[in-house]
């Protein structure tokens, strides 16, 4: 039997209840960081039914392929993660069907080339809750093997939530080692982030999954000219101590083309200050969760 190829992966869940906080765009970027940066391995799976980052990473295939057959064409066409669920456990290659090599441009003229990161995608389907009920995200993740054109196994699960703490979301929290939560620098910051806290406690309470961690809190869309930024930045690190990133996401223009463009920052545009601040939040995540291992060996 083939072991599976995330039986040894990190998975994270990247999640917030409210919308618009940078969830999408923290997964891509991460995602890009661990493969370029570290030579990580990295699967992405898109748990939100707007598929926004399916939209994006897949933009090169979704594009080439929808020229020829029409416009909104790729995910009626291809095999999406609600298809998968709806097979478990009948058929349990289907998740390695449907996981898509992330082609990225890293220069305009240049052919889409993989760079270590793979999609499991997402579609608007994703928002039928009956489909949740009886689903097992970690089943699912667990089917994943070593194929011919994977012939390796994953370092990192990234896990896109929805803005709703769901059945989606608790399956998925569930299945997954560690929640990272990205929040936006605005007043209703910190309900979000408690009420996910609880969600977290509540799961690990009732031995849904004991190994549950926050592994922390982080800023995004933060603009360092706004006092406002600066009085919440000081607020919640207050609050959160240990589990806040003091490294805040910087607002930026290039963080918009780049996810246009289905091509991290890492690649983009490496030097400017959002590109910058993934790369401090991701070697930062690369720590705490070396500690939190160290730790439990102790």
């Amino acid at each position: 039997m083939k072991k599976s190829a995330t039986q040894n992966a990190v998975k994270i869940a990247v999640c917030n209840q409210k919308g618009g906080c940078g969830k999408t765009m923290s997964c891509v970027n991460i995602a890009g960081v661990l493969a370029k940066d570290y030579k990580k391995k990295v699967l992405i799976v898109d748990i939100d039914s707007q598929a926004n980052l399916s939209k994006s990473m897949l933009c090169e295939d979704i594009m080439g392929y929808e020229e020829e057959h029409g416009i909104g064409t790729w995910f009626a066409d291809h095999i999406t993660l609600d298809n998968v669920i709806e097979n478990l456990p009948n058929d349990k290659n289907m998740v390695n069907l449907a996981i898509v090599k992330a082609k990225i441009v890293v220069r305009g003229g240049n052919p889409a080339k993989w760079r270590g990161i793979d999609i499991l995608p997402g579609s608007r389907n994703l928002a039928t809750t009956e489909m949740w009920e009886n689903s097992d995200i970690e089943e699912i993740i667990s089917c994943i093997k070593r194929t011919v054109q994977r012939p390796y196994d994953y370092d990192y699960v990234l896990f896109d939530l929805p803005p709703a703490l769901s059945d989606m979301s608790a399956v998925t929290l569930i299945a997954s080692d560690y929640v990272l939560i990205p929040a936006t620098a605005d007043s209703n910051a910190m309900d979000g982030i408690c009420e996910l806290m609880e969600t977290v406690e509540n799961i690990k309470a009732n031995s849904k999954n004991k190994k549950l961690q926050i592994l922390g809190v982080f800023l995004t869309n933060y603009d360092v000219r706004y006092t406002y930024d600066s009085h919440l930045y000081g607020m919640v690190k207050d609050t959160l101590g240990d589990l806040f990133f003091t490294t805040p996401i910087r607002r930026g223009s290039a963080a918009k083309c780049s996810m246009q463009l289905g091509c991290p920052l890492s690649w983009y545009r490496r030097t400017c200050s959002t590109a910058q601040d993934y790369e401090e939040i991701t070697r930062e995540i690369i720590r705490r969760i070396e500690n939190g291992k160290r730790s439990l060996q102790k």
